[in-house]
Protein backbone atom coordinates (compact mmCIF):
# COMPACT_ATOMS: atom_id res chain seq x y z
CA UNK A 1 0.00 0.00 0.00
CA UNK A 2 2.85 2.29 0.77
CA UNK A 3 4.50 1.85 -2.62
CA UNK A 4 1.59 2.32 -5.16
CA UNK A 5 -0.24 4.69 -2.81
CA UNK A 6 -4.28 5.77 -2.50
CA UNK A 7 -6.34 4.40 -3.74
CA UNK A 8 -4.40 1.09 -3.21
CA UNK A 9 -5.57 -0.41 -0.15
CA UNK A 10 -5.81 -3.95 1.30
CA UNK A 11 -9.30 -4.95 0.09
CA UNK A 12 -7.37 -4.03 -3.32
CA UNK A 13 -4.42 -6.38 -2.77
CA UNK A 14 -6.04 -9.31 -1.43
CA UNK A 15 -6.66 -10.25 -4.90
CA UNK A 16 -3.30 -10.76 -5.98
CA UNK A 17 -2.73 -13.74 -3.68
CA UNK A 18 -5.86 -14.93 -4.30
CA UNK A 19 -5.34 -14.63 -8.01
CA UNK A 20 -1.89 -16.44 -8.10
CA UNK A 21 -3.33 -19.10 -5.60
CA UNK A 22 -6.45 -19.74 -7.99
CA UNK A 23 -4.10 -19.89 -11.50
CA UNK A 24 -1.80 -22.03 -9.82
CA UNK A 25 -4.89 -24.91 -9.97
CA UNK A 26 -7.45 -23.05 -12.32
CA UNK A 27 -5.22 -25.25 -15.43
CA UNK A 28 -4.80 -28.16 -13.50
CA UNK A 29 -6.72 -30.53 -15.58
CA UNK A 30 -5.17 -29.09 -18.86
CA UNK A 31 -1.88 -30.50 -17.59
CA UNK A 32 -2.85 -33.82 -18.07
CA UNK A 33 -3.29 -33.10 -22.05
CA UNK A 34 -0.31 -30.76 -21.74
CA UNK A 35 1.84 -33.38 -20.45
CA UNK A 36 1.37 -35.92 -22.92
CA UNK A 37 1.53 -33.86 -26.23
CA UNK A 38 4.63 -31.67 -25.29
CA UNK A 39 6.08 -33.96 -22.49
CA UNK A 40 7.56 -33.42 -19.19
CA UNK A 41 10.84 -31.49 -19.82
CA UNK A 42 8.85 -28.97 -22.12
CA UNK A 43 5.58 -28.19 -19.42
CA UNK A 44 8.09 -27.64 -16.25
CA UNK A 45 10.40 -25.43 -18.65
CA UNK A 46 7.68 -23.13 -19.65
CA UNK A 47 6.75 -23.34 -15.74
CA UNK A 48 10.20 -21.68 -15.27
CA UNK A 49 9.77 -19.32 -17.61
CA UNK A 50 6.68 -17.92 -16.97
CA UNK A 51 7.62 -17.31 -12.89
CA UNK A 52 10.75 -15.95 -13.89
CA UNK A 53 8.75 -13.40 -16.73
CA UNK A 54 6.15 -12.96 -13.62
CA UNK A 55 8.57 -11.23 -10.90
CA UNK A 56 10.94 -9.33 -13.27
CA UNK A 57 7.70 -7.92 -15.26
CA UNK A 58 6.18 -7.08 -11.56
CA UNK A 59 9.27 -4.57 -10.66
CA UNK A 60 8.42 -2.20 -13.42
CA UNK A 61 4.14 -2.45 -12.27
CA UNK A 62 3.28 1.40 -11.49
CA UNK A 63 -0.16 0.62 -9.85
CA UNK A 64 -2.20 -2.50 -8.14
CA UNK A 65 -3.55 -3.79 -11.36
CA UNK A 66 -0.15 -4.45 -13.06
CA UNK A 67 -0.09 -7.02 -10.40
CA UNK A 68 -2.80 -8.98 -11.29
CA UNK A 69 -1.46 -9.69 -14.35
CA UNK A 70 2.53 -10.61 -13.60
CA UNK A 71 2.09 -12.12 -10.10
CA UNK A 72 -1.71 -13.14 -10.37
CA UNK A 73 -1.38 -14.82 -13.61
CA UNK A 74 1.69 -15.23 -15.03
CA UNK A 75 3.57 -16.65 -11.66
CA UNK A 76 0.14 -18.18 -10.93
CA UNK A 77 0.03 -20.03 -14.65
CA UNK A 78 3.92 -21.12 -14.07
CA UNK A 79 3.18 -22.33 -11.08
CA UNK A 80 0.40 -24.41 -12.00
CA UNK A 81 3.33 -26.19 -14.71
CA UNK A 82 5.40 -26.62 -12.28
CA UNK A 83 3.59 -27.67 -9.18
CA UNK A 84 0.90 -30.22 -11.04
CA UNK A 85 3.86 -31.79 -13.08
CA UNK A 86 5.42 -32.98 -10.06
CA UNK A 87 3.10 -33.94 -8.00
CA UNK A 88 1.55 -35.87 -10.87
CA UNK A 89 4.97 -37.72 -11.74
CA UNK A 90 5.26 -38.31 -7.94
CA UNK A 91 1.33 -39.76 -7.74
CA UNK A 92 2.65 -42.66 -10.27
CA UNK A 93 5.57 -43.16 -9.22
CA UNK A 94 4.68 -44.29 -5.79
CA UNK A 95 1.67 -46.20 -4.22
CA UNK A 96 2.43 -47.37 -0.49
CA UNK A 97 4.16 -44.50 0.94
CA UNK A 98 2.36 -42.18 -1.52
CA UNK A 99 1.72 -39.95 1.66
CA UNK A 100 5.03 -39.48 2.96
CA UNK A 101 6.44 -38.88 -0.25
CA UNK A 102 3.57 -36.21 -1.02
CA UNK A 103 4.54 -34.83 2.00
CA UNK A 104 8.44 -34.69 1.62
CA UNK A 105 7.81 -32.67 -2.02
CA UNK A 106 5.55 -29.97 -0.69
CA UNK A 107 7.66 -29.73 2.48
CA UNK A 108 9.72 -27.52 0.76
CA UNK A 109 7.54 -24.58 0.11
CA UNK A 110 7.73 -24.55 3.83
CA UNK A 111 11.59 -24.01 3.77
CA UNK A 112 10.83 -21.38 0.66
CA UNK A 113 8.07 -19.43 2.97
CA UNK A 114 9.79 -19.76 6.16
CA UNK A 115 13.17 -18.16 4.62
CA UNK A 116 11.59 -15.74 1.81
CA UNK A 117 9.10 -13.79 4.44
CA UNK A 118 11.94 -12.00 6.68
CA UNK A 119 14.11 -11.88 3.68
CA UNK A 120 11.46 -10.09 1.62
CA UNK A 121 11.07 -7.52 4.51
CA UNK A 122 14.49 -6.89 4.45
CA UNK A 123 14.83 -6.47 1.04
CA UNK A 124 12.07 -4.06 0.63
CA UNK A 125 13.39 -2.14 2.81
CA UNK A 126 16.92 -2.14 1.85
CA UNK A 127 16.22 -2.33 -1.73
CA UNK A 128 12.90 -1.31 -2.62
CA UNK A 129 10.20 -2.72 -4.36
CA UNK A 130 11.38 -3.04 -8.03
CA UNK A 131 14.69 -4.47 -7.50
CA UNK A 132 13.78 -7.11 -4.73
CA UNK A 133 11.12 -8.69 -7.38
CA UNK A 134 13.42 -8.73 -10.07
CA UNK A 135 16.27 -10.74 -7.47
CA UNK A 136 13.23 -12.85 -6.43
CA UNK A 137 12.81 -13.18 -10.22
CA UNK A 138 16.69 -14.39 -10.96
CA UNK A 139 16.96 -16.92 -7.86
CA UNK A 140 13.64 -18.11 -8.98
CA UNK A 141 14.69 -18.97 -12.66
CA UNK A 142 18.34 -20.64 -10.84
CA UNK A 143 16.69 -22.82 -8.39
CA UNK A 144 13.23 -23.69 -10.06
CA UNK A 145 15.57 -24.87 -13.80
CA UNK A 146 18.10 -26.73 -11.11
CA UNK A 147 15.34 -28.26 -10.29
CA UNK A 148 13.78 -29.21 -13.12
CA UNK A 149 16.57 -31.18 -14.30
CA UNK A 150 16.44 -33.80 -12.00
CA UNK A 151 12.37 -34.46 -12.58
CA UNK A 152 12.19 -38.06 -14.75
CA UNK A 153 9.03 -38.70 -16.24
CA UNK A 154 7.27 -41.87 -14.76
CA UNK A 155 7.65 -45.25 -17.37
CA UNK A 156 6.06 -48.27 -16.85
CA UNK A 157 7.36 -51.38 -17.57
CA UNK A 158 6.78 -52.06 -21.30
CA UNK A 159 5.04 -55.29 -21.78
CA UNK A 160 5.26 -57.64 -24.74
CA UNK A 161 2.62 -58.19 -27.63
CA UNK A 162 1.81 -61.67 -28.69
CA UNK A 163 4.03 -62.93 -25.69
CA UNK A 164 1.92 -66.20 -24.25
CA UNK A 165 0.01 -65.78 -21.58
CA UNK A 166 1.91 -66.01 -18.34
CA UNK A 167 4.91 -64.92 -19.73
CA UNK A 168 6.95 -62.04 -18.67
CA UNK A 169 9.19 -59.50 -20.38
CA UNK A 170 12.40 -60.99 -18.76
CA UNK A 171 10.91 -64.85 -18.66
CA UNK A 172 10.66 -63.96 -22.67
CA UNK A 173 14.78 -62.64 -22.32
CA UNK A 174 15.01 -65.83 -20.65
CA UNK A 175 14.26 -67.87 -23.46
CA UNK A 176 16.67 -66.18 -25.59
CA UNK A 177 13.92 -63.87 -27.38
CA UNK A 178 15.23 -63.36 -31.00
CA UNK A 179 15.34 -60.01 -32.75
CA UNK A 180 12.32 -60.77 -34.30
CA UNK A 181 10.30 -61.42 -31.32
CA UNK A 182 11.59 -57.76 -30.11
CA UNK A 183 10.38 -56.40 -33.28
CA UNK A 184 6.50 -57.28 -32.34
CA UNK A 185 6.69 -56.46 -28.81
CA UNK A 186 7.37 -52.88 -29.64
CA UNK A 187 5.12 -53.15 -32.43
CA UNK A 188 1.75 -52.37 -30.65
CA UNK A 189 3.77 -50.83 -27.29
CA UNK A 190 2.35 -47.73 -25.65
CA UNK A 191 4.29 -45.28 -23.00
CA UNK A 192 1.22 -44.79 -20.99
CA UNK A 193 2.32 -41.71 -18.39
CA UNK A 194 5.82 -41.44 -20.06
CA UNK A 195 7.27 -38.26 -21.79
CA UNK A 196 5.79 -38.88 -24.96
CA UNK A 197 3.39 -41.38 -26.42
CA UNK A 198 5.48 -43.96 -28.74
CA UNK A 199 3.41 -44.98 -31.45
CA UNK A 200 5.02 -44.30 -34.87
CA UNK A 201 5.22 -47.98 -36.06
CA UNK A 202 3.20 -47.65 -38.96
CA UNK A 203 0.02 -50.29 -38.99
CA UNK A 204 0.93 -51.58 -42.38
CA UNK A 205 4.69 -52.72 -41.10
CA UNK A 206 3.57 -53.96 -38.35
CA UNK A 207 0.77 -56.29 -40.57
CA UNK A 208 3.43 -57.39 -42.73
CA UNK A 209 6.15 -58.23 -40.04
CA UNK A 210 3.16 -60.16 -38.65
CA UNK A 211 2.58 -62.16 -41.54
CA UNK A 212 6.27 -62.97 -41.85
CA UNK A 213 6.16 -64.31 -38.14
CA UNK A 214 3.24 -66.31 -38.80
CA UNK A 215 4.51 -68.08 -41.51
CA UNK A 216 5.13 -71.86 -41.25
CA UNK A 217 8.78 -71.31 -41.04
CA UNK A 218 8.62 -68.81 -38.64
CA UNK A 219 9.48 -70.65 -35.02
CA UNK A 220 8.19 -67.39 -32.71
CA UNK A 221 4.24 -68.10 -31.48
CA UNK A 222 1.93 -65.91 -34.11
CA UNK A 223 1.93 -62.67 -32.62
CA UNK A 224 -1.48 -61.00 -31.07
CA UNK A 225 -2.58 -57.38 -32.41
CA UNK A 226 -3.28 -54.97 -30.65
CA UNK A 227 -4.76 -51.50 -31.45
CA UNK A 228 -2.85 -48.77 -30.36
CA UNK A 229 -4.26 -46.31 -27.42
CA UNK A 230 -4.76 -42.93 -27.93
CA UNK A 231 -2.31 -40.17 -28.01
CA UNK A 232 -2.65 -40.09 -24.07
CA UNK A 233 -4.77 -39.72 -21.24
CA UNK A 234 -7.88 -37.17 -21.45
CA UNK A 235 -10.16 -35.66 -18.45
CA UNK A 236 -12.35 -38.29 -17.25
CA UNK A 237 -15.49 -37.15 -15.69
CA UNK A 238 -16.86 -40.64 -14.73
CA UNK A 239 -15.02 -39.66 -11.64
CA UNK A 240 -17.97 -38.16 -10.47
CA UNK A 241 -19.80 -41.29 -10.32
CA UNK A 242 -17.73 -42.70 -7.88
CA UNK A 243 -19.22 -41.05 -4.20
CA UNK A 244 -15.81 -41.58 -2.35
CA UNK A 245 -13.70 -39.28 -4.77
CA UNK A 246 -16.80 -36.69 -5.34
CA UNK A 247 -16.87 -36.19 -1.76
CA UNK A 248 -13.67 -35.50 -1.37
CA UNK A 249 -13.67 -33.06 -3.98
CA UNK A 250 -16.39 -31.29 -2.34
CA UNK A 251 -14.21 -31.06 0.83
CA UNK A 252 -11.45 -29.74 -1.02
CA UNK A 253 -13.33 -27.26 -2.59
CA UNK A 254 -14.86 -25.94 0.67
CA UNK A 255 -11.27 -25.84 2.52
CA UNK A 256 -9.94 -23.76 0.56
CA UNK A 257 -12.21 -21.10 0.79
CA UNK A 258 -10.25 -21.27 4.40
CA UNK A 259 -6.54 -22.11 4.12
CA UNK A 260 -4.94 -19.02 3.26
CA UNK A 261 -7.16 -16.91 5.11
CA UNK A 262 -5.14 -16.89 8.58
CA UNK A 263 -1.58 -17.51 6.22
CA UNK A 264 -2.62 -13.89 4.47
CA UNK A 265 -4.73 -12.07 7.02
CA UNK A 266 -1.62 -12.84 10.34
CA UNK A 267 0.37 -9.94 9.82
CA UNK A 268 -2.45 -7.32 9.57
CA UNK A 269 -4.17 -9.18 12.32
CA UNK A 270 -0.80 -8.93 14.12
CA UNK A 271 -0.51 -5.46 13.66
CA UNK A 272 -3.83 -3.96 13.77
CA UNK A 273 -4.80 -6.05 16.61
CA UNK A 274 -2.22 -7.42 18.81
CA UNK A 275 -0.34 -4.13 18.06
CA UNK A 276 2.75 -6.35 17.06
CA UNK A 277 5.63 -4.44 14.32
CA UNK A 278 5.49 -5.07 10.73
CA UNK A 279 8.55 -8.01 11.42
CA UNK A 280 6.50 -9.92 14.15
CA UNK A 281 3.82 -10.00 11.86
CA UNK A 282 6.01 -11.46 9.14
CA UNK A 283 7.39 -14.13 11.63
CA UNK A 284 4.29 -15.20 11.93
CA UNK A 285 4.63 -16.61 8.12
CA UNK A 286 7.64 -18.01 9.67
CA UNK A 287 6.04 -20.20 12.29
CA UNK A 288 3.49 -21.63 10.16
CA UNK A 289 6.12 -22.15 7.82
CA UNK A 290 8.57 -23.38 9.72
CA UNK A 291 5.88 -25.85 11.28
CA UNK A 292 5.16 -27.15 7.97
CA UNK A 293 8.05 -28.55 6.76
CA UNK A 294 8.07 -31.13 9.48
CA UNK A 295 4.19 -32.16 10.05
CA UNK A 296 3.61 -32.73 6.40
CA UNK A 297 6.10 -35.08 6.63
CA UNK A 298 5.15 -36.92 9.72
CA UNK A 299 1.31 -36.54 8.92
CA UNK A 300 1.96 -38.04 5.18
CA UNK A 301 3.86 -40.81 7.34
CA UNK A 302 1.15 -41.36 9.79
CA UNK A 303 -1.46 -41.19 7.17
CA UNK A 304 0.01 -43.91 5.08
CA UNK A 305 0.31 -45.98 8.29
CA UNK A 306 -3.62 -45.71 9.90
CA UNK A 307 -5.22 -44.46 6.99
CA UNK A 308 -5.10 -40.82 4.65
CA UNK A 309 -8.63 -39.93 5.55
CA UNK A 310 -8.06 -40.77 9.44
CA UNK A 311 -5.47 -38.52 8.85
CA UNK A 312 -7.30 -35.91 7.08
CA UNK A 313 -10.15 -35.91 9.43
CA UNK A 314 -7.93 -35.20 12.66
CA UNK A 315 -6.09 -32.51 10.68
CA UNK A 316 -9.63 -30.66 9.71
CA UNK A 317 -10.65 -31.05 12.83
CA UNK A 318 -7.58 -29.60 14.84
CA UNK A 319 -7.47 -26.99 12.17
CA UNK A 320 -10.97 -25.80 12.94
CA UNK A 321 -11.22 -26.04 16.88
CA UNK A 322 -7.50 -24.38 16.67
CA UNK A 323 -9.18 -21.19 14.98
CA UNK A 324 -11.98 -21.02 17.60
CA UNK A 325 -10.26 -21.58 20.94
CA UNK A 326 -7.08 -19.99 20.23
CA UNK A 327 -6.95 -17.35 17.11
CA UNK A 328 -10.60 -16.19 18.63
CA UNK A 329 -8.71 -15.38 22.00
CA UNK A 330 -5.18 -14.16 20.40
CA UNK A 331 -6.47 -10.23 20.15
CA UNK A 332 -4.09 -9.45 23.34
CA UNK A 333 -1.28 -11.86 22.93
CA UNK A 334 1.74 -12.92 20.61
CA UNK A 335 2.57 -15.56 22.36
CA UNK A 336 -1.40 -16.76 21.90
CA UNK A 337 -1.56 -16.19 18.58
CA UNK A 338 1.89 -17.42 17.99
CA UNK A 339 0.52 -20.93 19.57
CA UNK A 340 -2.17 -20.88 16.98
CA UNK A 341 -0.11 -20.27 13.74
CA UNK A 342 1.65 -23.24 15.02
CA UNK A 343 -0.84 -25.74 15.47
CA UNK A 344 -2.44 -24.49 12.08
CA UNK A 345 0.96 -24.78 10.47
CA UNK A 346 0.89 -28.46 11.61
CA UNK A 347 -2.34 -29.36 10.96
CA UNK A 348 -3.70 -27.32 8.11
CA UNK A 349 -0.80 -27.30 6.42
CA UNK A 350 -1.02 -30.68 6.06
CA UNK A 351 -4.40 -30.98 4.76
CA UNK A 352 -3.56 -29.49 1.78
CA UNK A 353 -1.04 -32.23 1.07
CA UNK A 354 -3.57 -35.07 2.22
CA UNK A 355 -6.65 -34.24 0.07
CA UNK A 356 -4.61 -34.74 -3.37
CA UNK A 357 -3.34 -38.17 -1.83
CA UNK A 358 -6.51 -39.15 -0.65
CA UNK A 359 -7.93 -38.66 -4.04
CA UNK A 360 -5.55 -40.50 -5.43
CA UNK A 361 -5.90 -43.41 -3.55
CA UNK A 362 -10.21 -43.52 -4.39
CA UNK A 363 -9.46 -43.93 -7.93
CA UNK A 364 -7.47 -46.70 -10.16
CA UNK A 365 -3.82 -45.95 -11.36
CA UNK A 366 -5.25 -45.04 -15.22
CA UNK A 367 -7.33 -42.24 -13.42
CA UNK A 368 -5.22 -40.38 -11.08
CA UNK A 369 -3.47 -37.77 -13.14
CA UNK A 370 -7.83 -36.93 -14.23
CA UNK A 371 -8.45 -37.43 -10.46
CA UNK A 372 -5.55 -34.67 -9.38
CA UNK A 373 -6.58 -33.05 -12.18
CA UNK A 374 -9.96 -31.98 -10.39
CA UNK A 375 -8.94 -32.03 -7.39
CA UNK A 376 -6.53 -29.42 -8.01
CA UNK A 377 -8.94 -27.44 -9.79
CA UNK A 378 -11.34 -27.82 -6.66
CA UNK A 379 -9.21 -25.47 -5.04
CA UNK A 380 -9.35 -22.30 -7.90
CA UNK A 381 -12.55 -20.76 -6.66
CA UNK A 382 -11.87 -21.31 -3.00
CA UNK A 383 -8.79 -19.40 -3.32
CA UNK A 384 -9.89 -16.93 -6.22
CA UNK A 385 -12.85 -15.94 -3.75
CA UNK A 386 -11.64 -17.45 0.48
CA UNK A 387 -9.25 -13.90 0.92
CA UNK A 388 -11.96 -11.52 -0.46
CA UNK A 389 -14.76 -12.93 0.76
CA UNK A 390 -13.30 -12.63 4.55
CA UNK A 391 -12.12 -9.44 3.89
CA UNK A 392 -15.37 -8.18 3.22
CA UNK A 393 -16.38 -9.78 6.23
CA UNK A 394 -14.50 -7.85 8.44
CA UNK A 395 -15.46 -4.58 6.36
CA UNK A 396 -18.98 -5.26 6.99
CA UNK A 397 -17.82 -5.99 11.09
CA UNK A 398 -16.23 -2.61 11.41
CA UNK A 399 -13.45 -3.87 11.05
CA UNK A 400 -13.42 -6.58 13.53
CA UNK A 401 -11.63 -9.98 12.69
CA UNK A 402 -14.14 -12.35 15.12
CA UNK A 403 -16.43 -13.26 12.34
CA UNK A 404 -13.91 -13.55 9.73
CA UNK A 405 -12.38 -16.30 12.30
CA UNK A 406 -15.38 -17.93 13.33
CA UNK A 407 -15.94 -18.38 9.59
CA UNK A 408 -12.50 -20.19 9.60
CA UNK A 409 -13.20 -22.67 12.18
CA UNK A 410 -16.78 -23.56 11.15
CA UNK A 411 -15.77 -24.40 7.49
CA UNK A 412 -12.81 -26.72 8.44
CA UNK A 413 -15.41 -28.76 10.61
CA UNK A 414 -17.86 -28.69 8.12
CA UNK A 415 -14.56 -30.42 5.91
CA UNK A 416 -13.88 -33.14 8.49
CA UNK A 417 -17.91 -33.81 8.71
CA UNK A 418 -17.72 -34.42 4.85
CA UNK A 419 -14.47 -36.80 4.79
CA UNK A 420 -16.11 -38.00 7.51
CA UNK A 421 -19.09 -39.52 4.98
CA UNK A 422 -16.44 -40.81 2.71
CA UNK A 423 -14.72 -42.36 5.96
CA UNK A 424 -17.90 -44.08 6.42
CA UNK A 425 -19.11 -45.05 3.25
CA UNK A 426 -15.68 -46.91 2.84
CA UNK A 427 -15.93 -48.83 5.51
CA UNK A 428 -17.80 -48.15 8.82
CA UNK A 429 -15.35 -50.34 10.87
CA UNK A 430 -13.76 -47.72 13.59
CA UNK A 431 -10.68 -48.37 13.47
CA UNK A 432 -9.79 -49.61 9.46
CA UNK A 433 -6.86 -47.82 8.03
CA UNK A 434 -8.59 -45.80 5.35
Amino acid sequence: MEIFGPPTGAKELSWVGSLSCACIFVAAPAIVVLITNFGTTTVLASGVLCVTTGFVAASFATTYWHLYITVGFLYGFGGCLLYFTCINVLARYFNKRRGVVVGVAISGSGIGSSVMAPLLHLMLYRLGFPWTMRIMGGCMFVSLSAAACFVRPYRPSRLGVGLPVGRSRSSARIASTTEDEEAVAGAGRVDVGGDRMDEKVDTDRRLVLASELSSPQSPLPTPTLTTASPAGPSLDFSLFKNLHYTLIFISTNLFALVYLVPILLTPTYATSVVGLPPSKGALMITIVSSVGIFSRIVIGHLADRYGTLNATILCLLLSGLSSLLIWLHASHSFAVLGTFMFFYGCFGGATIMLFPVAASKAVDGRQVPSALGFVFFAHTVGYLLGTPLVQFIIVESRGSFEGAIVFVGVVNLICAGVVLVARVHVSCTLFAAY
